[in-house]
């Protein structure tokens, strides 16, 4: 849920910027820290680093009082705008791609092309369908199939 909410899927106000502005600093150190550098020094402290934004920014409360929610947000702005890096929160294993890489050979690049191919192979297995008078049940008719008087047998 946390990722939902930094990507921008649920409001900004169900989780605190503040732990979505941690978690993303997280994700940044594991990608690249010199992206902030003209904030502040690399670091892993999430209050260090929106009390170095929120002054840098000029986002102060009264009494020059830095303003920790306001700078969460505009740090969490700032990388949905991708000023911040652009990078997926998601982990991509290579496994996982392969996996994918194979799912779209077999079915197309979307569930609506998914779709269609097995409904186009399922199209070819149909059997032709009849009614049995006695009992009206529906059974198939093929080659090695002969019906015998209420019930039908098979080889």
């Amino acid at each position: 849920m946390l990722k939902l909410s930094v990507v921008g899927i649920l409001k900004d106000t169900i989780i605190q910027p503040a732990m979505m502005a941690d978690y993303l600093l997280f994700r940044i150190n594991l990608r690249d820290p010199r992206v902030y550098e003209t904030i502040c020094p690399p670091t892993n402290d999430i209050e260090y680093f929106l009390t170095a934004a929120a002054k840098k920014t000029g986002r102060l409360k009264a009494k020059a009082e830095p303003d920790l929610k306001a700078a969460a947000l505009w740090m969490v702005q700032r990388w949905r705008s991708g000023k911040l890096g652009k990078f997926v929160l998601d982990e991509i294993t290579a496994d996982a791609l392969e996996k994918r890489r194979m799912n779209v050979q077999d079915f197309g690049r979307s569930p609506h092309q998914a779709k269609k191919k097995w409904r186009s192979k399922s199209e070819r297995r149909r059997v032709n369908y009849s009614f049995c008078s006695p009992h009206r049940h529906i059974l198939p008719i093929t080659d090695s199939c002969t019906i015998l008087r209420e019930s039908v047998a098979c080889p």
